[in-house]
Order: structure tokens, then C-alpha cells, then sequence
């Protein structure tokens, strides 16, 4: 107990010092629409998220406050159907896209670009 009041006096005092009181945090809270939500991943330690609605993902640097879709399309240019998001727990900069077609996307950088390899099947059973 004596340890929890000393780091808490310690955080205190840092943040006193930064200038940081409870009183400055103000949170910001911007509404966006999706039709339907599925999943959401949060890169640790950073403001990317990804967001799985219907069968499209949307990307966001910002925490969420502004949103785009990320483009995801075959050889003739149509839209992939995503089966499901993956984050990797042990790379933080690592995610992956799964689709029903045999494209499958892949970021070694939190998103900023997408990569595809092809699997030997025409369905993806991964989602």
C-alpha cells in the first residue's frame, strides 16, 4: 500500500510539473456512421485503429476521428468481400485482412500500406 502511494505522489508531481491537470484533459468525441461494426483493432501505443463494417475495412491515424476505407481489389479492379482483421500480438506493426477471394492483405506498418499474397484456394476460410 505504501508503494501505490508513493508511485501516485510521484505521478502527481510529474504531472504538476509538466503543467498537466485533470482540469486541461478535455476529451474530444466525433460521431462517425458505419452500417455495422464487426470488429475494431487498436494498435498499441499508437492512434491507428482499423474497423470492420460489412465487408469493407476503414482505417483511422487519428484515434478514430476521421476514417477512410482502405481499397481492397482484385486484378479487375472490383471490390473484395473481407471475411475478417487480424492485429499480430507479438508485432505491433503487423495486421491482416482476410477476404472471400484467394487475395489476402497483409501491413508491415500499421496500415500506412497493404501488401497481398494469394492462397491456392478461391474462398477464404480464415475469417
Amino acid at each position: 500500500m505504501l508503494l501505490l502511494t508513493s508511485i501516485s505522489y510521484v505521478l502527481l508531481a510529474l504531472f504538476t510539473l509538466a503543467g498537466v491537470t485533470y482540469a486541461d484533459f478535455k476529451p474530444e468525441i466525433k460521431r462517425s456512421e458505419f452500417e455495422y461494426v464487426s470488429n475494431i483493432l487498436y494498435f498499441d501505443d499508437s492512434p491507428v485503429l482499423f474497423l470492420r463494417s460489412m465487408h469493407s475495412v476503414y482505417y483511422s491515424e487519428d484515434d478514430g476521428k476521421n476514417w477512410r476505407q482502405v481499397d481492397l481489389k482484385d486484378d479487375n479492379g472490383e471490390n473484395l468481400e473481407v471475411t475478417d482483421i487480424y492485429q499480430v500480438d507479438f508485432d505491433n506493426n503487423l495486421g491482416f485482412i482476410c477476404t472471400m477471394s484467394n487475395r489476402q492483405f497483409y501491413t508491415t506498418n500499421k496500415g500506412k500500406d497493404w501488401k497481398y499474397f494469394e492462397l491456392p484456394y478461391s474462398k477464404s476460410y480464415m475469417g
